[in-house]
């Protein structure tokens, strides 16, 4: 029988008070602080009680705090007091942006208050934007109090989770106990968890595959989690690292983005030292997972035991909770190699040549859920190896958005002719080969070229790969209406801004795209570090891309253009 969360916090903090529920990693290094399940239970029931004396019960209550053990605290006494809690990226230093997405957030779902710290507390008190309804809140001064935890049921909302807003205004994912045992017990099965097992994470607690798929999934199953924050992971990536040998991680998982980033980052004599024979999931739930990236980082720290079979891909989303699909962790990773030009036409062969695309296999959906691949205009289920949308159903499925009916009709009600069922319209494009799915892009992003559909993360690959010193998941790529045709437009993020040879790389990402795609970029725009518009969570914005150059402020170091615009057609020239 499913359970809500503070139900399992209080039956883990009864049978085992002083095993330790979350380690913090102060300084991302040596410096630490512990929480027991008895201390964690205490301090959620303490601050809970504040919370009520406030009057938030039953209302929605942002969290807007860096990743540590603030927010999970106030996340579990937003659950005991009968809160509903809304994570929410906190803003960088004198980053007004990141305030007004907040404020946004609270207008969207009402919230009545927003629980944060005395620094960002502070910061909001000196700016002149208009208020919120909601109350600034700062939890250092709110201290506690006695009062006894709501009744919680798990038909009760958990918790609002805001999606990215990578291809759309973000918007409150209406999360259920329910969904979150579901989903919890999914990947418990999947990735073969037990209560021995120590997860390690840097992920941000305000996003899901953070909060669910570490912070959640371990306080479930009383197992301990070793934390850290964002910051210290991309200050120095090996910290990631250090941790789970330091601690013995069995468990831990990132996107693409991290993965090559300790490859390009951490250096051999520090590989060779580390002890990595302990992690046995490595899970990476980008969209898609780049087969690359996982032969990248298995090469680069066999030296310190890692294995390949360790790597997991899987696929999910805000809207199914967080978990989709994906693999055993008992079994390796699939990776096929599949005839580019087919794909572009919507077809999945196995290439003959060497040439091709090497796709991750994302394994199938748990129990009590399925997959099907349909046509995203007639909603007709497709052949297995046909390219379509990813369509969802089962427990996992979250209830909808909040306040959007129509959203929520249109996403989460879907209906597949000779299927009574509703399913999940993910947006994400993929197909099944043997029964296994493979995502292949964004359905919203994905550019048709002169009658060929191109994925934007391929192209943006072959841009990276030109300019080793760039950073990771520094660039995009998008189609244009240049004189009524649609053309390739690629911009690429630049470390080192007046190098002599920045033309030149401009020339050599527009050779190079020619080459390998097929297709002849219009323009290859380069800029600076920090310039592309990225989500709360770090993917970048390709319709906010595109907009922001159309409307000139990207600031342009190179404007490289084609001499004569050419659109190159599979096997043409």
């Amino acid at each position: 029988m499913a359970q809500t969360l503070i139900d399992r916090l209080n039956d883990h903090a009864a049978r085992h008070p002083s095993d330790i529920a979350i380690t913090f990693l102060t300084t991302g290094d040596a410096a630490s602080e512990d929480l027991t399940y008895a201390q964690l239970r205490e301090a959620a029931l303490g601050l809970s009680g504040a919370l009520q004396a406030h009057g938030l019960q039953g209302r929605r209550v942002l969290l807007c705090f860096p990743s540590g053990l603030p927010f999970v605290t106030a996340l579990l006494a937003c659950m005991y007091a009968g809160a509903v809690p809304v994570p929410v990226a906190p803003p960088r230093a004198r980053d007004d942006s990141g305030f007004r997405r907040i404020e946004r957030i609270a207008r969207d779902c009402s919230a009545i208050a927003i629980l944060c710290t005395d620094q960002i507390f502070d910061a909001h008190r000196f700016r002149n934007d208009p208020a919120v309804d909601a109350r600034w809140l700062s939890v250092p001064d709110l201290g506690g109090g006695a009062s006894a935890p709501a009744a919680v049921s798990v038909d009760d909302i958990a918790f609002l989770q805001y999606t990215s807003g990578s291809t759309a205004e973000p918007r409150g994912v209406i999360v259920t106990h329910a969904n979150l045992a579901s989903n919890i017990a999914a990947t418990t099965e999947f990735m073969g968890i037990d209560a021995a097992t120590v997860f390690v994470s840097w992920l941000p607690l305000h996003h899901d595959m953070g909060l669910i798929g570490m912070l959640l999934q371990a306080v479930y199953g009383g197992n301990r989690l070793v934390l850290m924050s964002p910051q210290h992971f991309l200050q120095r990536p090996r910290r990631w690292l250090e941790a789970m040998d330091r601690f013995g991680g069995h468990l831990s998982g990132a996107p693409n983005f991290a993965y090559d980033l300790c490859v390009k980052r951490v250096a051999p004599e520090t590989r060779a030292a580390l002890d990595l024979s302990r992690w046995r999931v490595a899970f990476n739930g980008a969209e898609p997972v780049r087969a690359s990236t996982l032969a990248a980082f298995g090469d680069a720290f066999a030296v310190a035991g890692f294995s390949r079979g360790a790597f997991f891909p899987c696929y999910g989303l805000a809207e199914t909770t967080l978990y989709a699909a994906g693999g055993f962790a008992s079994q390796s990773a699939h990776v096929i190699r599949f005839d580019s030009s087919e794909l572009s036409a919507g077809r999945a062969r196995v290439a003959e040549a060497a040439a091709g695309v090497d796709l991750a296999g994302c394994g199938a959906a748990p129990s009590a859920h399925a997959i099907i691949i349909a046509d995203p205009a007639t909603r007709k289920p497709m052949a297995p190896g046909e390219v379509g949308e990813i369509l969802i159903t089962g427990p996992s499925v979250a209830r909808g958005y909040w306040g959007a009916a129509a959203a929520t009709k249109d996403t989460f009600q879907v209906r597949v002719p000779g299927d009574d069922r509703d399913f999940l319209a993910t947006g994400d494009l993929g197909f099944l080969w043997q029964a296994e799915l493979f995502v292949t892009g964004r359905l919203k992003d994905t550019l048709l070229l002169r009658g060929r559909n191109i994925y934007p993360q391929d192209i943006e690959l072959t841009a990276e790969t030109c300019d080793p010193s760039a950073p990771i998941n520094g660039c995009v790529a998008f189609a244009d209406d240049v004189g009524g045709e649609e053309r390739l437009v690629v911009i690429k993020e630049v470390r080192h801004e007046h190098s002599p040879t920045l033309a030149s790389l401009g020339q050599q990402i527009a050779r190079r795209v020619l080459e390998e795609h097929e297709i002849q970029p219009f323009r290859v725009v380069l800029t600076r570090l920090g310039a592309i518009p990225r989500t709360s969570s770090g993917k970048v914005r390709r319709r906010a891309s595109r907009e922001t150059l159309a409307a000139g402020l990207l600031p342009i170091l190179v404007d490289h253009r084609a001499a004569v615009p050419r659109l190159h057609p599979a096997g043409q020239s």
